[in-house]
């Protein structure tokens, strides 16, 4: 990823539909972003040390054009009771195609826009806004702002954007999409530049990211039933930690875990389905 500009926030394209037949949500009923069915949700749990510190609970789309969205909203005890939510779109090859993202932290919602154009273009746009003191911290909807909150923008820019490149966020749950696009076999390590939304700024900084998929191992530790796949994933600057997750037979993500600062963050899958 590299910066090529600031631009105008006015010029930034919303993705809004201006004419036909529109939803609530901005969409024309043959658009290729209307949701078409689920095909997966579920909730982790959120896990410093032993002890519970939030719940996350996500589904994975089918869109009427053909590709996904993964939806995300996190709920978290740490470092103070906070919200986190997302949304990432794919094409029917789970490529990304644009990615947005709020936090309500600190009295305040910070909303991002990460959208891909043609030439390898990503367009980054991060507004912000006060919230009203009897606010409840509810899920805002993209684009749609409360009346009178207007909120300011505090990033826009453009960097180029490579087109093997992933986005990660703080969710396991995108770990699903990057294994969908590496299909890496046993033993193997694919490495990409991957696009992290820091938190809780939500700006992105660019990182290379390795990831390996080690070995077959028991699904349930106690029995020695199932089975699970385990991959770890390593950043390529310099930095020891290890994150270490695995996942079931689809690839989804049903435990993951790394050490920081002497103390193991991660998350368990509480429940799932699969449509």
């Amino acid at each position: 990823m590299t910066d090529n500009e600031t631009i105008d926030h006015d010029s930034v394209n919303d993705d809004k539909v201006e004419h036909g037949n529109v939803d609530e949500d901005g969409l024309t009923n043959d658009d290729p972003l209307r949701i078409e069915r689920r095909l997966a949700d579920g909730v982790y749990r959120i896990l410093r040390g032993e002890a519970l510190v939030g719940e996350e609970n996500w589904a994975i789309l089918a869109l009427k054009g053909g590709g996904y969205r993964l939806m995300t909203e996190l709920h978290l005890d740490l470092p103070k009771t906070h919200q986190q939510r997302a949304e990432l779109d794919t094409d029917a090859s789970w490529n990304p195609v644009g990615l947005w993202a709020e936090i309500d932290f600190n009295g305040k919602r910070r909303s991002a826009t990460y959208l891909i154009e043609q030439g390898g273009v990503l367009i980054v746009r991060i507004t912000e806004q006060k919230l009203p003191a009897n606010e409840d911290a509810s899920p805002g909807r993209r684009g749609l702002n409360r009346p009178g909150l207007a909120p300011k923008t505090v990033l826009a820019r453009s960097y180029g954007f490579d087109a093997d490149a992933n986005f990660d966020f703080a969710s396991a749950l995108f770990n699903f999409v990057i294994l969908q696009r590496l299909k890496l076999s046993q033993g193997r390590t694919g490495t990409f530049e991957s696009v992290v939304v820091t938190l809780p700024t939500l700006e992105p900084i660019a990182i290379q990211q390795s990831y390996a998929y080690v070995r077959d191992e028991p699904l349930d530790r106690e029995t020695g039933e199932g089975l699970a796949r385990r991959y770890t994933i390593r950043e390529m600057d310099g930095e020891e930690a290890v994150t270490t997750f695995w996942t079931d037979e689809r690839g989804l993500v049903i435990r993951q875990s790394v050490v920081v600062d002497g103390e193991p963050h991660g998350c368990e899958m509480a429940e799932y389905r699969w449509n």
